[in-house]
């Protein structure tokens, strides 16, 4: 038993991983090949911001939840929708880094501002404040828009102030990279993503409004999907 949960571990590790760094490696590609050189310091800089979190995120929930990260790194969308979905934002992510390379090698940059810089950091810290937050506090997080057996209803934490913290703490992170990476441009896909999560949303609201028990009740009751008083 004690050799097969070491065994799960290492599993887990090697996947988290391979995950990570496969995702580093197309970032990389999508953000210094359209500028020509890896002089993009800017560049550099997002991706330390960007995926040091990450893999620090990672490593929190393997020594205390690791049940949470294997569902993030194993699962994987099951409905042609929702594959469709989850890489029509991954595209556009991607799509966004290479416009910022187009920018810099175009000279097409905005100008560098320390409050700039201190804003976006603020809106970047403060979403992964926020996607902690919800791992801790939902442990039935899934890749895929389903309900587990026992599924119970979650209400307070970050969810008593809106129904889907974890996309608005999507959106806080990817608005801040255009911002650290002084392009215009990158904004442009970021549209299309935050259309696609809308989606996503109204996926799983209708799953889970007819099919968990308390979620309609939850619904009314915390009126706001991503951000209080707008949506």
């Amino acid at each position: 038993m004690i050799a097969e949960k070491g065994n799960s571990r290492r599993t887990l590790i090697r996947k988290t991983l391979t995950s990570l760094l496969m995702v580093v490696a197309i970032s990389l590609l999508s953000l210094f090949l359209p500028a020509g050189t890896i002089r993009y310091r800017e560049g550099w800089t997002m991706i330390a911001l960007l995926f040091l979190p990450i893999g620090a995120v990672s490593a929190v929930l393997f020594l205390i939840s690791p049940d949470i990260l294997e569902k993030r790194v194993e699962g994987e969308e099951e409905s042609v929708k929702e594959k469709a979905v989850a890489l029509s934002i991954g595209l556009d992510i991607m799509l966004s880094f290479a416009l910022a390379g187009l920018s810099y090698r175009i000279s097409w940059l905005f100008l560098p501002s320390l409050g700039i810089f201190l804003f976006a950091i603020a809106l970047l810290l403060s979403g992964y404040c926020l996607l902690f937050s919800v791992l801790r506090c939902n442990k039935s997080l899934h890749r895929s828009v389903k309900i587990e057996e026992g599924q119970t209803l979650i209400s307070t934490g970050p969810y008593a102030i809106v129904r889907h913290p974890m996309y608005l703490a999507l959106i806080l992170i990817l608005l801040s990279l255009p911002l650290i990476l002084r392009s215009y441009l990158s904004f442009i896909p970021l549209i299309a993503v935050i259309y696609l999560i809308h989606i996503r949303i109204e996926d799983e609201e209708r799953l889970l409004s007819s099919s968990l028990s308390g979620y309609q009740l939850y619904m009314d009751k915390t009126k706001w999907r991503l951000i209080p008083f707008i949506y």
